[in-house]
């Protein structure tokens, strides 16, 4: 799959957005495996949708079996946080 300028992926940025109906037509098109480590800072899809409490993204993303980078669940943002 391919990214913007900064690796962020259609789906990653249609999850970050919440917007549910481009995430169920993206997921139609691209497997999990697609998504692994991309967009920013090697996050997923899922890992955007969460950050940004996209219930709805995350949920579907769950169902259709994407999961959370290793990477980035280990990371700490610029507040400090992980």
């Amino acid at each position: 799959m391919i990214g913007d300028r900064f690796g962020l992926t259609p789906l990653a940025a249609a999850a970050k957005s919440g917007k549910t109906t481009c995430v169920a037509l993206l997921i139609r098109h691209f497997s999990p495996d697609d998504d692994s480590r991309l967009g920013e800072f090697g996050a997923t899809a899922l890992d955007m949708a969460a950050r940004s409490g996209q219930g709805d993204c995350y949920d579907r993303l769950i169902k259709e079996g994407y999961r959370h980078s290793v990477y980035y669940l280990n990371t700490i943002d610029r507040d400090g946080l992980t």
